[in-house]
């Protein structure tokens, strides 16, 4: 059987949730590289939005483009109650059929489709963490998963921790969530660059801590600014490199308020914000840094970690039940909420790690992980076959 997929792209990908775009990448990468000539990957998103990133568009076939009525509009109540009524296919779906789609891929909220549905859910931080969200806004979540899951054919965790939220949040549906983790697809011709040509191009210095994160609240950029802090207090002085979007949709003034911790901490020239750089950039400074570092006080997946496993780099991360399944070769674990820990960690890391790649270390993740990556692309393609032949 062929399989044609849609992957519909959420709202924010590429702009608010730069992960977004390295997880929908990395799970098309792995369905190519196990079944390329057994399944057309398309991506999916409403006529007027802006195009996909060119990194999504180079694994798919292209973009389908479909129009959706505004909501309770005329047309829109005539789309809706043909497909009440006759379970009639709606305008979107129309589009989809022309390309001979028989899977939809798609993120919460899920619309109305006669498609057999793969429903992703990243996450339940706002039932974890309450205080980053409004009361509004978990409800709505808490209303929009529910009806996620209740609609879709089968429902994609992203790692057995978010799996085991999902059936205590809805055990009513627990037959249909399926594991499906974004292993990261790493290009060979990383491995040919020279590091330190990135680290040049960025005015960085040559040793330094990792921290690939956006700048959102939860993912305690704070604990590191105090714990450097701390080491300059002992008179050691740390870099830290951070890379990733620069705000928090939650917060407008996150990102004020920690400049200003780094100025009056005095740690200023040690955090060094670079914001979003391109994704060979990325990977360019995970092979310098002697050590990729996560702070983070709640995690999904743990993208960052999962490429640094990935590329042979020994890690440093918040210990989180998700950090802990990555099960990353050298990981050390740290209590989110003790800067001094951190700070002790980071001192005999500092004291005892040389910069640039580690090739033992290399070698040996790429070995492991083309043996994860063909694992996932065969679980999506099984799990996609299952419920388009039904």
């Amino acid at each position: 059987m062929k399989l044609h997929i849609a992957f519909h792209l959420p709202e924010g990908v590429g702009a608010f949730w730069q992960g977004g775009v390295s997880l929908y990448a990395n799970l098309l990468g792995a369905l190519r590289l196990t079944h390329a000539d057994a399944a057309d990957c398309w991506l999916a998103v409403p006529e007027g939005s802006p195009p996909p990133s060119p990194h999504l568009t180079a694994l798919a076939q292209g973009v389908i483009y479909y129009s959706q009525p505004p909501h309770h509009s005329l047309a829109w109540a005539v789309d809706h109650a043909k497909h009440r009524a006759l379970r009639a296919d709606l305008v979107a779906d129309r589009a989809f059929r022309a390309k001979q789609i028989n899977v939809l891929f798609c993120n919460a909220p899920l619309r109305r489709t006669n498609l057999p549905t793969l429903a992703l859910i990243p996450d339940l931080q706002h039932r974890q963490l309450p205080e980053f969200f409004s009361a509004a806004e978990s409800r709505a979540r808490d209303e929009t998963f529910l009806k996620t899951i209740a609609r879709a054919t089968r429902v994609v965790a992203i790692s057995d921790t978010v799996r085991a939220d999902l059936e205590q949040f809805a055990p009513s549906y627990r037959d249909k969530v399926r594991v499906i983790p974004p292993e990261p697809v790493i290009a060979p011709e990383i491995y040919a660059q020279d590091p330190r040509a990135v680290t040049d191009k960025y005015g960085l210095p040559e040793k330094f801590f990792y921290l690939p994160n956006q700048l959102w609240q939860h993912k305690n950029h704070l604990l590191v600014v105090h714990a450097l802090a701390q080491l300059r207090a002992r008179g050691i002085s740390v870099n830290v490199v951070c890379t990733g979007s620069l705000g928090d949709y939650r917060s407008t003034t996150y990102t004020g308020e920690l400049l200003e911790t780094v100025s009056r901490l005095g740690v200023r020239a040690q955090f060094i914000l670079l914001g979003t750089v391109p994704r060979a950039d990325v990977y360019a400074l995970h092979r310098q840094a002697i050590c990729v570092l996560n702070p983070s006080r709640f995690e999904g997946y743990g993208l960052g970690i999962a490429e640094a496993r990935a590329i042979g780099k020994r890690v440093l991360v918040s210990d989180l039940p998700t950090h802990h399944e990555l099960n990353a070769p050298c990981a050390e674990y740290f209590d989110p909420n003790a800067a001094e820990e951190l700070a002790d960690k980071m001192a005999r890391i500092w004291q005892t790690a040389s910069p640039g790649p580690a090739l033992d270390l290399e070698q040996n993740a790429r070995v492991a992980q083309r043996e994860r990556v063909r694992h996932v692309g065969e679980t999506l393609w099984r799990v996609a076959s299952e419920i388009a032949a039904a």
